[in-house]
């Protein structure tokens, strides 16, 4: 064979390879792209699913908050404590010691 004719079959060959990986790449394109609306819809359902997760984690926050309020506004502002006085002797005759509570 002449030069000529080998670098004809060896360009040939070439070109054969290069349409046969286009053909490739044109298949698993065509895949991606039929993946691309289920992946969407996927991504979709997992946000309403961490929005409806996220709804009751909010709603506790929100209560703890309040309760850490409440808590803060308790501590600055303790109940007033009950007088506790000493008697003297009970009149059914029980311990001169006793404490009584007064309201």
């Amino acid at each position: 064979m002449d030069t000529q004719t080998e670098q004809q079959r060896k360009l040939a060959e070439t070109i054969g390879a290069v349409q046969l990986g286009q053909d490739a790449l044109q298949k698993a394109l065509a895949a991606h792209e039929q993946d691309i609306p289920r992946l969407s819809a996927e991504v979709r359902a997992l946000n309403c699913d961490v929005e409806t997760l996220a709804q009751p984690l909010l709603q506790l926050s929100r209560h703890t908050r309040q309760l850490h309020r409440r808590l803060n506004v308790q501590q600055a502002h303790p109940p007033a404590k009950k007088k506790v006085e000493r008697t003297s002797v009970k009149p059914d005759g029980g311990d001169p010691m006793a404490l009584s509570s007064q309201h």
